[in-house]
């Protein structure tokens, strides 16, 4: 039955809803379960920023036992799990006292943009949340949902539209926010999973240089190393016409201009830097 599928989804009703549900038999299971079930097990973070964060797993859900008339409003709630204040210590998250801030519950729940809706609506495909953001910035705006950093939350669902809310937690969505991940299996487990993160899963093989190293040169021009040419010479504007043009440009493959005024070629010297174009007191005048 729809009642025994929200039992086996984990979630939970709060006690003012209690007798509305059995009634109804409304359920609520998450799309992702198995995905949020891992990351409770390591101990799930969720990151906020001052503009706002996207959750990780996203929020979709399913809900069954909807009267298919009846207009509804569907919220999500980010609800506060207990009352403390934790810190990572050994690898784990552990309460560390009491909390003495005072939650906003107004800015912590987020209105579904399709309320309201017939019930048949609701339960016709999985509900996005998407687009909800989470933020420790009191002054944000556009509907973040405000959060205070090393504290637990949880995911709850709040039905409109019975005698009385219906309030359903997913106990298996429980997290603790933070500016950045402190667990790193955690981390690790949220790269793997991410379709967004593939430029982190491709690090390993990306090739970095460093200040303290030299990049590698582009292909050179003649199949010997241009400072390997001894009778190679750079053109200088303004100068006569040079007798080694024609075995520069056989040698090298640049074609020195021979109209107008010709430049004459001075001796290249070798330098440790690399190849002569690297070198930017001869100027070149020719062309490719």
């Amino acid at each position: 039955s729809d009642s025994e599928s929200g039992a086996e989804s984990g979630a939970t009703v709060s006690p003012d809803a209690q007798s509305s549900v059995s009634r109804t038999s409304i359920s609520v299971s998450l799309v992702e379960e198995e995905m949020w079930e891992a990351f409770g097990v390591v101990g799930n973070e969720m990151i906020v920023t001052k503009p706002g964060r996207r959750f990780f797993p996203a929020i979709l859900v399913n809900i069954r036992g909807l009267d298919p008339q009846t207009q509804y409003s569907i919220s999500l709630k980010v609800a506060s799990a207990d009352r403390f204040r934790y810190k990572f210590l050994n690898g784990q998250w552990v309460p560390i006292g009491e909390s003495e801030i005072l939650q906003n519950p107004s800015r912590q729940i987020f209105l579904h943009p399709n309320s309201p809706s017939p019930g048949r609506l609701w339960m016709m495909k999985p509900i996005s949340f998407k687009s909800v953001k989470i933020t420790h910035n009191s002054s944000s705006k556009h509907g973040n949902i405000l959060l205070h950093t090393m504290h637990k939350y949880m995911l709850e669902i709040v039905i409109e539209g019975v005698e009385q809310p219906v309030k359903i937690r997913l106990p298996q969505t429980s997290f603790i926010a933070v500016t950045s991940y402190q667990n790193t299996r955690l981390t690790q487990l949220k790269i793997e999973n991410n379709p967004f993160a593939k430029g982190f899963r491709d690090k390993e093989n990306t090739p970095y240089y460093f200040p303290s190293q030299t990049p590698p040169l582009p292909p050179l021009l003649s199949n010997r190393p241009l400072w390997q040419m001894p009778h190679l010479t750079y053109p200088v504007p303004g100068s006569p016409p040079s007798t080694t043009s024609d075995e520069c440009q056989r040698d090298s493959g640049l074609r020195v201009p021979t109209s107008g005024s010709s430049p004459t070629h001075l001796p290249l010297q070798p330098h440790p830097l690399g190849p002569p174009y690297l070198l930017p007191h001869y100027p070149f005048t020719g062309s490719l």
